[in-house]
């Protein structure tokens, strides 16, 4: 893939929340997602999702991410096809981030941010709260029932709402 951005039609920036299954599939609580050029935000929960995503994967489409594989098994568990096109923040920062010489006087490197906050506070972007994300993923660990109110619909969509990252 090129990096130039032109030759999409959309950038949608997505995020999902689930339950994981260990063995199994994930079983998806909510999609939310925002194509950066038009603003059209997109938000489905628990019981809301159809057989395809709300949003374009066609080849004129970048679908954007971080740690995309946890999207990615978010479409597979909902029977969605797959982007055609992807791009994985968090593999872009560690493809920036890592050093492929090794030291000469042999001592250890600081390990570079992995996590999406280390990731936004490494280049000194607003990050959101971790004891709410922390709250969120107990939460959504406890299984259903969920209500209107779970913080996990809040922050999902702010996530994607008010993306760092979106330039537009």
């Amino acid at each position: 893939m090129t990096s130039d951005l032109s030759q999409f039609d959309e950038i949608v920036v997505a995020d999902t929340e689930f339950i994981p299954l260990p063995g199994e599939k994930p079983d998806p609580i909510a999609v939310c997602a925002r194509e950066l050029r038009s603003g059209r935000v997109f938000t489905l929960f628990d019981g809301e999702m159809g057989d395809r995503p709300p949003y374009r994967i066609d080849d004129k489409a970048l679908f954007v991410a971080f740690a995309a594989a946890a999207e990615l098994e978010v479409h597979l568990a909902l029977g969605w096809p797959l982007p055609a096109n992807i791009l994985d923040l968090r593999v872009e920062h560690i493809n920036h981030v890592n050093r492929a010489t090794k030291r000469k006087d042999q001592v250890a490197r600081k390990q570079q941010p992995r996590s999406l906050i280390e990731v936004l506070r490494h280049y000194g972007i607003p990050d959101g709260d971790v004891a709410v994300k922390a709250q969120m993923i107990q939460r959504i660990l406890q299984g259903r029932p969920f209500t209107a109110g779970e913080p996990f619909r809040y922050y999902a969509t702010a996530l994607v709402t008010r993306s760092p990252w979106n330039p537009y």
